[in-house]
């Protein structure tokens, strides 16, 4: 695979890539993008390689460097604080439903819900299942069938329901 040493380094001149001083954006020959996509990451033509019809592969402002970044940290902080208060959402719904239902260390299986709930692909289902699996093994299955049905809906609490 050939790279285009002139067009497609984003954010790093040809000396720094040769010095291994920067980590570059690089595509293979034949490969372009929307401008739209340039734009997002801050990639603008310069004058000589306007005048060449090539990009010179330098970054807009370092404001916009500082912004990006700064947008970046605010989005992962605000995605870690949702995720928090789902999870402990989700531990306040389960918490009454193992006191109501009669499960024994309600409050441990609450923060193992609380626990399992930071996982998207399981959620909080292995705590709340273990709730009803012991529910059924004590021939409670009324309460067994409550609890899956409180474990479901729990799991809609942090859709916006």
């Amino acid at each position: 695979m050939r790279v285009l040493h002139t067009a497609v380094h984003v954010g790093c001149p040809a000396e720094d890539m040769r010095s291994g001083r920067s980590a570059p954006f690089v595509l293979p020959e034949g490969t372009s993008l929307s401008p739209d996509v340039l734009h997002l990451i801050g990639y603008r033509r310069g004058r000589e390689g306007e005048r060449h019809g090539q990009s010179t592969g330098k970054l807009a402002d370092a404001d916009v460097r500082v912004q990006v970044v700064q947008s970046f940290h605010e989005t992962a902080t605000s995605v870690i604080w949702a995720t928090v208060a789902a999870a402990a959402a989700q531990s306040a719904v389960m918490l009454l439903s193992y006191l109501t239902l009669g499960v024994p260390a309600a409050f441990l299986a609450a923060g193992a819900t609380f626990l399992f709930a930071w996982s998207p692909l399981v959620g909080s289902t292995p705590a709340w299942l273990a709730g009803a699996i012991y529910l059924y093994a004590q021939d409670a299955m009324l309460k067994a069938i409550l609890m899956v049905v409180c474990g479901l809906l729990t799991g809609l609490v942090d859709n916006g329901v």
